[in-house]
């Protein structure tokens, strides 16, 4: 601190008061604010002339400035949403394409008819089969693939629905094992883990497709089926039953119901199962029986696009269990005639597919 020095004469007046340090600067959020440096004292006045004037007093220190507030404190933080749950593994044990089979033809204004091609899978050594991914276009009412001991035939070519299947339905160079049969637009059949379907070494497949086209103008008919392969070692193999009934006849303005049972073996799963009329069909349902007792599981009301079913677990059969099914059909006045079973789209069908497992091989149960 500086002191005052003597002057000329004359009252001294007092030195001004230091000036008030700055008060310190609001701290961050959450520090204080550091105090303000204390003012510098005022210098002493000098003496007045003629007699020494008594020295002014030094002026008084600035008070130190005050302490800055806290800052306020930043709000917290929201909690973070909890994670959705993990989906669950699929246990999929679907491999790698095998290979895709098509045939496609343009088709006439008001041509129905049903057509094949016989397609080679090209596989040296037997090949386990986990999924079947069927595509169907406008035009293709339906389309069934098979597994055949036919010869291989990549030309489209007329032919009977069933032919090496259904006795009387056409006629085949082989045995067929009809495998599949899509009646939408897309179908994914995939066997359930554990289980799959077996091509022998160079299995040839055959491609039927019904093509319809009920419009004025020509369009493109086409059906697609993908093959995977099973990943991996299957504990069981899969196979087929093809049942139905085909003692059906269907009078004028009639709505009578056909069917049938199928008796299963003890053990006997099935995981996947599907059925099939034309369009006079009006349900289509299938009943586990044991006993006195049954079980509905399956029905379908739309004879166009009759879905698959599937079961996990899969519908297991004791001694004397079977499937029950049913086919119920209307024949309007329109038609003038009594509907019959045949392969027409005005003709009638009531057939269902049923997949399972273990292997007893493919079975064709009819009732005749």
């Amino acid at each position: 601190m500086s002191l005052g020095c003597g002057d000329d004469k004359g009252t001294g007046g007092s030195g001004s008061a230091g000036s008030a340090g700055a008060a310190g600067a609001a701290g961050s959020a959450g520090s204080a604010g550091s105090a303000g440096s204390a003012g510098n004292a005022g210098s002493a006045g000098r003496a007045g002339s003629g007699g020494a004037g008594s020295a002014g007093s030094a002026g008084s220190a600035g008070s130190a400035g005050s302490a800055g507030s806290a800052g306020s404190a930043g709000s917290a933080g929201s909690a973070g949403s909890a994670g959705s749950a993990g989906s669950a593994g699929s246990g999929s044990t679907v491999g790698e394409l095998l290979k895709s089979y098509e045939m496609g033809m343009m088709l006439d204004p008001g041509m129905e008819d049903t057509w094949c091609v016989v397609l080679p899978t090209g596989n040296a050594q037997p090949v386990d089969i986990a999924r079947f991914d069927a595509t169907l276009i406008a035009g293709t009412h339906h389309m069934i693939f098979y597994a055949t001991d036919e010869a291989v035939n990549e030309t489209p070519t007329r032919c009977n629905p069933f032919s090496g299947v259904i006795p009387g339905f056409g006629t085949s160079n082989g045995m067929a094992k009809a495998l599949t049969i899509t009646q939408s637009p897309h179908e994914v059949l995939t066997f359930p883990v554990g289980v799959a379907y077996q091509f022998k070494a160079n299995q040839n497949v055959r491609v039927e497709i019904h093509f319809i086209n009920a419009s004025s103008s020509p369009v493109m008919g086409k059906g697609k089926m993908d093959v995977y392969k099973y990943a991996g070692t299957p504990e069981n193999r899969a196979d087929l039953i093809f049942g139905g009934n085909i003692n059906i006849n269907i009078p004028p303005q009639g709505t009578p119901t056909f069917g049938g049972t199928t008796n299963l073996s003890p053990g006997d799963k099935i995981f996947s199962l599907t059925g099939h009329t034309h369009h006079l069909g009006t349900r289509f349902a299938i009943d586990h029986v044991s006993g006195t007792a049954s079980r509905q599981v399956y029905e379908s009301l739309d004879w166009e696009h009759p879905p698959y079913a599937t079961f996990d677990p899969p519908l297991s059969f004791a001694q004397g269990e079977r499937l029950r099914y049913s086919c119920s059909f209307f024949n309007p006045a329109t038609t003038g005639r009594p509907v019959t079973l045949g392969e027409s789209f005005y003709d009638e069908m009531c057939f269902y597919w049923a997949y399972y497992y273990p292997s007893r091989g493919f079975l064709f149960l009819p009732n005749l």
